[in-house]
């Protein structure tokens, strides 16, 4: 009986540390979606902080600095559609999960 209850609580405890082994690795390749270095979404020349970002309509959007963040929520909606006119600024924004 004491084998059984044993057997049970391992093969409990084994399948939740599969479950969050696959959750986390589908966390890091959320986090790799965006590279380090892309262009800010403002100021392209500059490249993106990850520490720096906005979530605006299921988008994060990425950038080099603060003031840049504020420059954006201002007037979100030219910006999204400056981004959307440029491929290369499209390497900074992904969807949020």
């Amino acid at each position: 009986m004491k084998t059984l209850m044993t057997l049970t609580v391992m093969a409990a405890m084994a399948f939740s540390l599969a479950a969050c082994s696959q959750d986390t690795s589908q966390a890091e390749s959320n986090e790799d979606a965006v590279a380090e270095g892309s262009p800010c979404v403002i100021m392209p020349s500059k490249p993106i902080e990850k520490q720096f970002y906005h979530d605006y309509e299921g988008n994060r959007y990425y950038f080099c600095c603060a003031d840049c963040i504020t420059m954006f929520k201002r007037n979100p909606d030219l910006w999204v559609k400056k981004i959307q006119a440029d491929p290369k600024m499209q390497d900074s924004v992904e969807p949020i999960p």
